[in-house]
């Protein structure tokens, strides 16, 4: 009940958090508005900022809150008093990258990934997620975003810094992929009205 949480809620804060830990998706989704809304506005204390952060990272797994998901950590990524971590950009890359195929979240999840990577303080190290990367590019026909847009190639952009670093089995190399991508995605350029 949103009446309850507010009236047990020391802070705005901790009225957001409370919001975003509900087991209602309702409450949820109002509260993860809120903080889109709030922390594009206002610069957070690091503390907030990174109780915030964690609390919104924890509801990637409601696939119906994903576009909010994304909307309310793009403010809190790139806080003033933020500091996005190696260990936070693993997590959003591992969680980002397969839902880069889901034509519905492709544009946003390129937004998010690429303002992860621009606002990490250091490039991911993890084993798993440079394999994840790999993967990305070596197969990018499949595993790359499925809309041709400029917030995807944007993405390819900013995961280049990764790409650059790579040996691909046919000797190509990281924009050779992402044009094998461009390429898998031609009909969607092709198949555009003059009014798009």
């Amino acid at each position: 009940n949103l009446a309850h949480l507010m009236r047990n809620s020391q802070s705005f804060n901790e009225f957001l958090i409370g919001g975003l830990e509900s087991s209602s998706i309702e409450i949820k989704l109002l509260v993860l508005q809120l903080v889109a809304f709030y922390t594009s506005l206002v610069d957070l204390d690091t503390e907030s900022s990174n109780s915030l952060k964690e609390a919104v990272f924890r509801n990637f797994e409601h696939e119906e809150l994903l576009k909010w998901v994304c909307l309310a950590l793009m403010p809190l990524i790139s806080q003033n008093s933020s500091k996005f971590s190696s260990d936070d950009l693993n997590r959003l890359l591992k969680l980002g990258i397969p839902l880069l195929k889901q034509g519905d979240i492709c544009s946003v999840m390129s937004v998010l990934l690429s303002t992860g990577i621009k606002y990490s303080s250091s490039p991911t190290t993890d084993e798993t997620t440079i394999n994840q990367i790999y993967d990305l590019f070596e197969l990018s026909e499949l595993n790359g975003p499925s809309l041709i847009c400029s917030e995807s190639l944007n993405f390819w952009q900013h995961i280049q810094n990764y790409g650059k670093e790579f040996s691909f089995r046919a000797g190509d190399t990281s924009i050779d992929r992402i044009i094998e991508w461009l390429k898998s995605k031609w009909n969607q350029i092709i198949d555009l009205s003059p009014d798009q």
